[in-house]
């Protein structure tokens, strides 16, 4: 037996009569309608045949399916769809039939009428000299589909000379209409050669048709499965209780994205942030720092566009959500330009009656612990520090990025604080006796490190102001809400670790997923009292540091 070999790869179908012979070009979503696709198909004789894009949405009832696929659009068939979750929990297998029960129940109560098509009657009654008709432009009617509870208007989409109409379509309806839809024609036209130029130039090749569909197509599927997960609790313990949409063959940050974009926390936090931003404007309007004003209205103005990007696009803002939140996250305070808004509003307080310069008691001196708490709101405010962790946990993103974008906000932030201290309302003898109580008392902390520095060092009343300011900015501003999110991940990731194992897959790796490792190992597993603890040891080291480097290098002295 002789074997051969040949030298180029067959196709996996043999091409068509219409692919072979006739040049297609594709109108998607004309009328402005989502999946109301024309087709034009150009034979070499100059003719033009009108007929249904082998993807339009009227024809899903008879294909069985949403028409969008590659081998409906006449190309190689797609891949076959991931395969669903492994590995859920019978509570949750449960509870996802119970929602795809409920579901088909709808669709069934609300059955469409059956599909019709109504043809243009002055086509049909049109006059024909020597086989040709009237001439059509491309937004003449040639009639009107009715199918799956829709209606579609289809056009020519192209200039020609009407030589004939399918009249047989009339007299059809439902299941037999589509049938023949898909595989039979409109319109055949006679356009000239200008006019086929132009449909090459504003219609879509098959090529691009398909890729088009099949974008929709995903888009259509990242849609359905937010969808599912507004339908799934929130938070919980890591077996059973916690839901990441999607497939565990994708990456652990797009699951997690979607999993956010699905939150009322994240559909909530954006009008937060618009609302504070023009309140802030209108309450500060004439009295802010120059360029302030702009500043809050350009803030509320990406705020604005972030909140319609999510009502428009929820499956690309799921997908990109993480930049709007970077980017209002990083200019919350702008850039430092809130420290100097802050000092400009203390100036207008009214100062006490004790003089600025008064001597400062010994810590002996006895203080109002209603005093010390009112005073420690006061800098709570007065150091942006609730804003900070309100705006943290609000516009959340990847532990990866949140680290270096709330490092930059403290940074900015904290240059302004000894400016600020210097300020009557917060150099009052009051306000220094309340100061300095409060340092004693945080300088605690230093004591569960093995080496403190802070508590060795003697710094004047303004550095003693800067380093409660600094460090309820990088304490109570970033570094809780950054544990806060680094904990939630850890637990996120290890379930999507689970996930991978249950379905046969290896686990996912990279510089992320040692993090996570460590700190779940750190915590032992999440442990409430060693997670407690790691968090002393970091406010710790924190306080340690800012008090230390809040004094003026040339105050610094151990004794």
């Amino acid at each position: 037996m002789v074997e051969w070999e040949l030298d180029v790869a067959l196709p996996v179908a043999p091409p068509t009569h219409i692919e072979a012979d006739y040049r297609c070009w594709f109108c998607p979503d004309t009328e402005g309608t989502p999946g109301n696709d024309l087709t034009l198909q150009l034979h070499p004789n100059g003719l033009c045949v009108v007929a249904l894009a082998p993807g339009h949405a009227g024809l899903r009832p008879a294909t069985g399916g949403d028409g969008s696929s590659a081998a409906a659009a006449g190309t190689q068939p797609a891949a076959p769809a991931e395969p669903g979750q492994a590995g859920a929990e019978a509570e949750q297998q449960q509870r996802g039939q119970q929602v795809v029960q409920a579901q088909a129940q709808a669709q069934a109560a609300t059955v469409p009428r059956p599909a019709q098509l109504s043809l243009n009657t002055k086509l049909l009654q049109a006059e024909f000299r020597k086989g040709r008709g009237p001439v059509l432009q491309p937004e003449s009617i040639i009639g009107r589909l009715s199918a799956g509870g829709a209606s579609y208007t289809l056009r020519c989409c192209t200039r020609g000379l009407l030589l004939e109409i399918n009249s047989r379509l009339q007299d059809l309806s439902g299941d037999a209409l589509l049938r023949e839809l898909a595989g039979s024609y409109l319109a055949i036209l006679e356009p000239r050669a200008a006019d086929v130029q132009a449909l090459a130039a504003r219609c879509l090749s098959q090529q691009q048709y398909v890729e088009r569909r099949q974008a929709r197509q995903s888009e259509q599927q990242e849609e359905m499965e937010l969808q599912h997960a507004e339908l799934r609790p929130e938070g919980g313990a890591v077996q059973g209780a916690v839901f990441l949409p999607g497939s565990c063959e994708r990456p652990f940050f797009v699951r997690l994205n979607r999993l956010r974009a699905s939150q009322a926390c994240d559909r909530v936090a954006y009008p937060l942030v618009m609302i504070l931003a023009l309140m802030t404007a209108a309450r500060s309007w004439g009295r802010s720092v120059p360029g302030a004003i702009a500043f809050l209205l350009a803030y509320a103005t990406a705020a604005a566009a972030t909140i319609a990007w999510q009502r428009l696009r929820p499956a690309s803002y799921a997908t990109w959500r993480e930049a709007p939140a970077a980017l209002l996250s990083l200019l919350c305070l702008g850039l430092g330009m809130a420290g100097a808004h802050m000092r400009r509003k203390l100036d207008s307080y009214a100062v006490p009656d004790e003089a600025p310069g008064a001597p400062l008691p010994g810590i002996a001196t006895q203080l109002q612990l209603s005093t010390v708490a009112s005073h420690t709101a006061t800098l709570l405010y007065v150091s942006l520090a609730v804003s900070m962790a309100t705006i943290a946990l609000s516009l959340r993103m990847r532990l990866g990025l949140a680290v270096p974008v709330w490092a930059v906000v403290a940074a900015t932030a904290i240059p302004a604080d000894r400016s600020i201290c210097a300020v009557p309302y917060l150099a009052a003898l009051a306000a220094r006796r309340a100061q300095q109580a409060l340092h004693h008392a945080l300088s605690l902390l230093s004591f569960v490190l093995p080496m403190p520095v802070a508590p060795w060092v003697r710094p004047d009343d303004q550095a003693r102001c800067a380093a409660l300011l600094a460090f309820f900015q990088v304490a109570f501003g970033a570094l809780l809400p950054l544990l806060y999110t680094a904990f939630g991940e850890a637990r996120l990731f290890l379930l999507h670790q689970q996930d991978r194992r249950a379905a046969g897959l290896p686990p996912e790796r990279g510089l992320h997923a040692s993090a996570y490792a460590w700190l779940w190992c750190v915590t032992l597993g999440g442990s409430s009292a060693f997670t407690a603890a790691l968090v002393c040891v970091l406010l710790g080291v924190a306080w340690d540091y800012t008090a230390f480097f809040s004094v003026p290098v040339h105050q610094r002295s151990f004794g």
